[in-house]
């Protein structure tokens, strides 16, 4: 138990040491890095985060309007999902599915490049590998993952609008307009800010793991599942830590 605490401890005092160092490469900005990112992070995950996002937002409609209907409440569907989606649904579906695509590649990448030696060629070649490998894809995430939250959120009420106005036959503009009138600015400020966290843990969790991988292709492969395992988890206890503080804290 421990040796457990105090490696743990070792790990956090390596992983902030390893985002200061990150921070401070930054004074060498690699631009074509940072759009090579924002493609491979932000871009192609339009697709899978809207058709996941669609049937996120269908299947809680469902379950809502069941919740609902014991209090005699289902008009209030709308609003509900409004307040949920744009809180949580959004910024969290993001959070996970990109989480798990962006991880795992980025670990793969980087870590192949540790193991075969690229990351000791490039220092041989006087580059910073903290700013011309981690400090891009980073600035990438923390722009991908706030607009990725949008989409979903937006993807995931439309999901919700075809299941209340086809299924339950609201009244299209009464959908829309509780909508509307429900979401607060606080509400997308929520969202917004949980997904630019996530985009941060995200990036600089995978970073971090793949720079430390050794030993071959295991490595390799201990790098990838840390990364999305620690992801995960942190963009889960991150979740709890920010609704805490912005919606109950005194």
């Amino acid at each position: 138990m421990y040796s457990y605490i105090k490696n743990t401890i070792r790990i956090v005092g390596d992983f902030t040491l390893f985002n200061l160092s990150v921070l401070l490469s930054s004074r060498k900005v690699y631009c074509v890095e940072i759009v090579k990112q924002l493609f491979l992070i932000g871009y192609y995950s339009v697709p899978i985060v809207a058709f996941s996002a669609v049937f996120m937002g269908a299947m809680l409609a469902l379950h809502t309007y069941s919740g609902l209907d014991l209090f005699q409440s289902q008009t209030m569907v709308a609003q509900v999902l409004a307040k949920s989606i744009t809180r949580e649904i959004g910024p969290v579906v993001v959070g996970i599915i990109v989480a798990g695509r962006v991880a795992s590649t980025i670990a793969a990448e980087i870590g192949t490049m540790r193991v075969t030696e690229q990351v000791d060629l490039l220092k041989s070649l006087s580059i910073n590998v903290h700013a011309y490998l981690v400090f891009p894809k980073i600035i990438a995430a923390l722009i991908s993952f706030p607009v990725l939250s949008i989409i979903s959120a937006l993807f995931g009420m439309l999901g919700g609008y075809l299941i209340g106005t086809y299924k339950f036959a609201f009244s299209e503009m009464l959908y829309i307009s509780d909508t509307l009138t429900f979401v607060t600015y606080k509400d997308l400020m929520s969202g917004m800010t949980k997904s630019f966290f996530f985009g941060f843990i995200t990036a600089s969790v995978s970073c971090f793991n793949a720079l430390r991988a050794t030993h071959g292709a295991k490595g390799v492969g201990i790098a990838v599942t840390n990364s999305v395992v620690a992801s995960f988890v942190l963009i889960l206890l991150s979740n709890y830590l920010i609704t805490l503080a912005i919606f109950h804290g005194k």
